[in-house]
């Protein structure tokens, strides 16, 4: 909110208008850069895969989850970025309310589950190294995954 509030303020004070162009900047030359100076090196970004703790306070939650979580069960929410070095300021997962989510466990004796989205069930059970997939529930993001 303090870096919006300091936004709105420079474009009150005339600071931020939409009628010039970026100026590219060369700190190794000090010095302005045309953009047919602007050379880009082929860039690979790292993806990684993070299993979140599901909190059991959290409200509303599935009946499903719920009802595995008193069965003693331990749930993990499975995620994708390619933006690892912001996990640390992570507070919460969101879930899109029109997707829908599968519970899947590493075979039939784990008390692991994990939470992914039902169209990345196969991917996930390949980076989980799972020897088999058992999908245990299935819940729509709007249930309060």
């Amino acid at each position: 909110m303090r870096q919006l509030r300091i936004f709105q303020k420079m474009v009150v004070n005339g600071l931020i208008y939409r009628q010039h162009r970026p100026v590219h900047y060369s700190p190794s030359s000090r010095s302005a850069l045309a953009e047919a100076e602007l050379e880009y090196q082929d860039h690979v970004s790292e993806s990684v895969y993070v299993a979140f703790d599901l909190d059991a306070r959290s409200q509303p939650i599935d009946r499903n989850l719920a009802e595995l979580l008193s069965r003693g069960m331990t749930i993990k929410l499975l995620v994708w970025t390619t933006t690892p070095w912001t996990l640390t300021a992570n507070m919460a997962i969101a879930v899109h309310e029109k997707s829908t989510y599968d519970v899947i466990r590493d075979g039939i004796n784990s008390k692991i589950a994990y939470v992914v989205a039902t169209s990345q069930v196969e991917v996930a059970s390949r980076i989980l190294k799972m020897n088999g997939v058992d999908r245990i529930a299935r819940i729509q993001g709007e249930s309060g995954c």
